[in-house]
């Protein structure tokens, strides 16, 4: 947070930029900046906007986006071995996540 206190963040305009993991943690910081500046008693921010490249934002969407993507670069022939050994476990994949997100969802009732 030294950079905060160095440089004066009401002058200046502000992108925020990651990468991968960065996706986390960017649209958060961001709401928090829109957050900050609804605040009368406080100079407001200019941000200017974000950059995420090849961002990890949703873990369970990017997974599900895999198989396609082998398809549709020919990287696995659909109807083959390959692609029901992978289907398979894809579609327990996602079964077991539905369950742990109902587990997760009734615990915090």
């Amino acid at each position: 947070m030294q950079y905060l206190r160095v440089v004066n963040l009401t002058l200046r305009q502000l992108y925020i930029a990651g990468e991968s993991y960065a996706g986390q943690h960017i649209p958060y910081i961001a709401r928090a900046i829109l957050k900050r500046n609804k605040d009368a008693t406080k100079n407001p921010w200019k941000l200017a906007g974000l950059l995420i490249g090849n961002g990890w934002i949703s873990p369970a969407d990017h997974y599900l986006s895999y198989l396609p993507f082998a398809y549709e670069h020919n990287l696995i022939q659909g109807g083959s071995d390959m692609a029901k050994r992978i289907e398979s476990q894809q579609s327990i994949c996602v079964k077991r996540r539905h369950a742990e997100m109902r587990e997760d969802n009734d615990g915090h009732s």
